[in-house]
């Protein structure tokens, strides 16, 4: 299990240990690590923005990390194949990093970035519509709201964003004819390319995402539905599941719970005999 952004091997709301219990209970062995500079592995950061610390995770820079993990689990766990799993940017730490292991079997993330973050991005204008939606319902919400009228008057409101969540965001085609996942904007170059070298593997991948996260709609809006032709080969390979209505981070117990159930379902499907 690989660390998600700047949080430790445990994870938020201890997310990481409840798995991992589960996990055992069904005869995985299971590994969390820190990965370097985070939690109690050695190590500093050299970013100052954590924005930018989220972008160079995001491509790839946890892959040796993950790589050693691997070989330390062949070598001490007496297996000869991995499957790695992560929240966010674990799960894409995860996928960049499979992409350089035969030993990597399969892959399961919660909340995989397609997106690259960092603090050169304008996030206002690469927001997706999903989220520009869920920002005009706010906006909306608040019309008889005094306290939200005095924000504006008073110009604390950010009046960019408040007019793009109602004008929304244009939806752009991937380029005519291209044989290639290609992600415009701040699209993470490297999420296409490693999934689909998971693909020609013949490794299954599982991806849940939170109904309420913008992960979720950067995926559906950016990757998959411009890139449906692409992915519909594949659907053995890929299987995608929505926790409705959470959050990232998975804050409640019954979310938790779904969340675990999808992934004992995948493992059970795909490696019955392993466990």
């Amino acid at each position: 299990l690989l660390s998600p952004g700047v949080k430790s091997r445990v994870a938020p709301h201890r997310l990481y240990v409840k798995l991992t219990r589960r996990l055992v209970a069904r005869g995985f062995k299971v590994l969390r690590f820190d990965f370097a500079g985070l939690g109690d592995s050695e190590g500093t950061i050299a970013e100052d923005q954590l924005a930018d610390l989220y972008r160079a995770i995001q491509l790839g820079r946890y892959t040796n990390d993950t790589l050693a993990a691997i070989a330390w689990m062949r070598a001490h766990g007496g297996t000869s194949r991995v499957i790695l799993g992560g929240l966010c940017g674990g799960a894409i730490s995860g996928l960049v990093a499979a992409q350089e292991s035969a030993d990597v079997a399969g892959l399961f993330g919660l909340g995989v970035p397609v997106i690259l973050d960092g603090t050169t991005v304008d996030k206002v204008a690469e927001m997706s519509q999903g989220q520009l939606l869920s920002l005009r319902r706010r906006y909306l919400d608040k019309v008889f709201d005094p306290a939200s009228w005095w924000r504006v008057l008073t110009l604390q409101t950010d009046f960019r964003l408040a007019w793009r969540s109602f004008r929304g965001r244009r939806k752009t085609a991937p380029p005519a004819g291209s044989n290639a996942a290609v992600l415009g904007g701040n699209g993470n170059p490297r999420f296409a390319v490693a999934l689909f070298a998971m693909f020609t593997r013949r490794r299954p991948v599982l991806m849940v995402f939170s109904g309420a996260d913008r992960l979720h709609w950067e995926y559906l809006e950016k990757f998959a539905e411009p890139h449906a032709a692409l992915l519909a080969p594949h659907r053995n390979q890929l299987d995608v599941c929505v926790v409705e209505r959470a959050n990232h981070v998975l804050t409640f117990g019954e979310w938790q719970d779904e969340f675990f159930g999808h992934c004992e379902r995948w493992l059970t499907s795909h490696f019955p005999g392993d466990a």
